[in-house]
């Protein structure tokens, strides 16, 4: 079947942020080659000191960035839904056969208002560990406009059965959902198994909350003590880096402990190919990424057993932690230098296979199976 497909997003790489909704954007890729045209409607409206319109038209698109001079979720979900409704009447032209809204809030807090004027089917697909966490709320907010999303039997894409339990939980409904898991470039993460593993554990993320990169720290101070001949090498960004480097400092950890800083993909690959094990400690989890590539490149990781870990680390792809407490994980670390580990293939993550999951569920969705 001919298949045009309009994405919307408020998340999406761009000028001032190239890692933003950069796995919306790798979705989209994966989906390019089995559609016939697809667009992409960056549409990103946030609160902000002053009102700034972003405008830019790229190759697949164009983007909308829109910052409002007030901290309101109801006035930003109004800007939201007329900024879309805007542009959904001025691309009907196009004559779309589905529309797939990449992160429901805001962009579909008033879908339940607008859909009377749009013709296509729609379907959301959802990153977000905000509905494990209420969105940062207590539990007495309930957020009702967010949970009436999800109660108008709108299909979902999640990339894992976890995020898709959670939002069930959030929203108090069921609905249909498709799992497609995030998508790892094979070209860059692949197995070299002719390599002989060198001493050193790697970690890398973009480190802040939920990541909890200090118990890996006082897991690792206790497992040096057994004089282990390993190092623990951390690379990434984010706004939890100095204190990464602070604790480094003032537990004179510095010869055990090697902070790289941030790295592009093929030195993360080269270092998961070359690290005895990969070591990912955090609250929450809607899939990880960085899990999946060290599955791609058939290391051993040693993780959280929360959310979609489990369901992208497969048995005999390394150990999931219950506790995250320092001692337990010092065992872990011991437990995976000596334990022999099954290489699966991670073509599971490949490019081509994720875009056939995401088609098939696009037209079970269009033909409303």
């Amino acid at each position: 079947m001919t298949l045009k497909v309009l994405h919307i997003t408020n998340w999406y790489p761009h000028d001032t942020n190239r890692h933003e909704g950069l796995f919306i954007k790798k979705h989209i890729e994966a989906l390019a080659p089995f559609v016939d045209s697809y667009f992409v409607l960056h549409l990103d409206i946030k609160p902000a000191t002053r009102f700034k319109f972003h405008k830019r038209d790229f190759e697949e698109g164009i983007e909308r960035r829109i910052d409002i001079p007030f901290n309101s979720w109801f006035l930003t979900e109004i800007v939201a839904v007329l900024s879309m409704l805007y542009y959904l009447i001025k691309l009907r032209h196009r004559n779309f056969d589905i529309i797939n809204v990449h992160i429901a809030y805001p962009l579909m807090t008033w879908w339940h208002v607008i859909k009377r004027w749009i013709t296509a089917p729609v379907i959301i697909t959802e990153h977000w560990s905000a509905y494990h966490f209420n969105f940062g709320l207590p539990a007495s907010v309930k957020l009702q406009r967010i949970k009436r999303i999800f109660r108008q039997n709108i299909p979902v894409i999640t990339v894992s059965n976890s995020l898709a339990d959670d939002i069930r939980k959030f929203a108090r409904t069921d609905f249909t959902s498709f799992t497609i898991p995030n998508v790892v470039d094979k070209q860059v993460f692949y197995p070299d198994e002719s390599l002989l593993r060198q001493d050193y554990f790697f970690m890398v993320s973009q480190w802040k909350w939920p990541k909890r990169p200090l118990v890996v720290f006082e897991a690792f101070e206790e497992f040096v003590k057994s004089a282990t001949p390993i190092q623990l090498w951390v690379a990434g960004y984010g706004p939890d880096y100095t204190t990464l480097q602070r604790w480094v400092d003032d537990h004179q950890m510095g010869s055990s402990i090697k902070l790289l800083g941030s790295l592009i993909d093929k030195e993360i690959a080269d270092h998961l190919r070359n690290c005895k094990a990969f070591v990912h400690c955090s609250e929450y989890e809607t899939f990880s990424v960085v899990c999946a590539e060290a599955v791609c490149c058939h290391t051993p990781v040693l993780a959280s057993k929360v959310g979609g870990i489990p369901e992208v680390v497969g048995d005999g792809e390394g150990i999931l932690m219950d506790s995250m407490d320092a001692p337990v994980l010092a065992q872990g670390m011991h437990r995976i230098v000596s334990k022999k580990f099954i290489s699966h293939h991670g073509d599971r993550f490949s490019k081509q296979v994720i875009g056939m999951q995401y088609f098939q569920a696009l037209t079970r969705c269009i033909h409303g199976v």
